[in-house]
């Protein structure tokens, strides 16, 4: 993560059906740009997945817990659909 992002926040670290494939939820700030996305890691197979949940501007450094903090209790359709996804990969 350091190495791709500025400043970044993550989240909601998850196991997908065991501990080795997860996803991961990650605020990241560059400039006053942000970006909330979602990781996805199936060691299983070598797959590693990004998927974009919200982006925008305004943000500093200082409101990443805050932004965290909201982006956290939203649900996302396309999170919802990708996570399934995923798990039927593994099943």
């Amino acid at each position: 993560m350091k190495q791709n992002y500025t400043w970044y926040y993550w989240n909601t670290c998850r196991p997908i059906l065991d501990d080795n494939n997860f996803s991961v939820n990650v605020l990241s700030l560059s400039g006053d740009e942000y970006k909330y996305e979602r990781h996805y890691v199936i060691a299983k197979y070598g797959i590693y997945g990004k998927l974009l949940l919200e982006s925008g501007t305004g943000l500093m450094q200082a409101d990443l817990p805050a932004k965290n903090d909201e982006l956290k209790a939203k649900i996302f359709d396309v999170q919802t659909k990708a996570d399934s996804l995923f798990k039927d990969m593994l099943r």
